[in-house]
C-alpha cells in the first residue's frame, strides 16, 4: 500500500516537472520572438501598433511550444497537458499585460482562446508523433 502511494507521488511530481519544464522553455521561445521581433520593429520604424500581432502570434508560438514539450516529456494527456501549459502561459501574459496598467478586453479574451488551442494542438502533436528509430 505504502508503495502504491509512493508511485502516485512520483507520477504527479513528474506530471508537474513536465509542465514546468514545458512552460520555462516557452517562455524561452517567446522571449526569441520578441527579441527579433523588436529588432525588425525598431529597423523598419514601424508604428507601435504592429507589436500587438507580434505579442498574439509570440503567444501562439509560445503556447504550441510549451504543450510540445510538456507533452514530449510525459507522452500521455496530450491535451490536458497542452490546456494547463496554456493556462499557465496565458497567466504569465495576462499578469504582464495588467502590471502596465491595461484593463482586460476582449482582445484578452481571443488571445486565452489562442494560446489555450494552440498549446492543446502542440500536446496533442507530441503524444501522436512517431518515435525515432535507431539505426545500426
Amino acid at each position: 500500500m505504502a508503495e502504491e502511494n509512493k508511485k502516485s507521488d512520483n507520477s504527479i511530481y513528474k506530471y508537474l516537472e513536465c509542465i514546468g519544464f514545458g512552460c520555462i522553455c516557452s517562455l524561452g521561445v517567446i522571449l526569441l520572438i520578441f527579441s527579433i521581433g523588436h529588432y525588425v520593429v525598431m529597423a523598419a520604424h514601424l508604428p507601435f501598433k504592429a507589436v500587438e500581432p507580434l505579442v498574439t502570434f509570440a503567444g501562439a508560438a509560445g503556447g504550441f511550444s510549451a504543450g510540445f514539450i510538456s507533452s514530449a516529456l510525459y507522452r500521455k494527456k496530450g491535451m490536458l497537458n497542452g490546456f494547463i501549459c496554456g493556462i499557465v502561459i496565458y497567466a504569465v501574459m495576462l499578469i504582464s499585460n495588467l502590471s502596465y496598467g491595461n484593463s482586460v478586453t476582449i482582445m484578452a479574451v481571443f488571445k486565452f482562446l489562442l494560446v489555450a488551442i494552440s498549446s492543446v494542438l502542440g500536446g496533442i502533436a507530441a503524444v501522436n508523433k512517431k518515435k525515432k528509430r535507431k539505426i545500426y
